[in-house]
């Protein structure tokens, strides 16, 4: 009687990726929770921002151009 050859590689290539897999979501989830968490927000004062004021300024229209009026040359 023979025994089929058992390779180690394909008997624990799934427990493996399954151990991987459920390290990589846990990974995620620590640093998605670390990004979220406001433990080590910014702490910005007002006074410290320079705020930009605009100012908006009337816009007045130019004035028509008085026309040039062409005198009839009589020869």
């Amino acid at each position: 009687m023979q025994f089929p050859k058992i390779n180690i590689l394909d008997a624990t290539r799934i427990p493996s990726l399954f151990l991987i897999g459920l390290f990589l979501n846990f990974a995620i989830f620590i640093l998605i929770q670390q990004l979220v968490s406001n433990e080590h927000g910014l702490n910005i004062k007002l006074t410290d921002v320079n705020l930009v004021e605009f100012i908006r300024l009337e816009h007045k229209p130019e004035p028509p151009k008085p026309e040039e009026k062409i005198e009839d040359i009589e020869e």
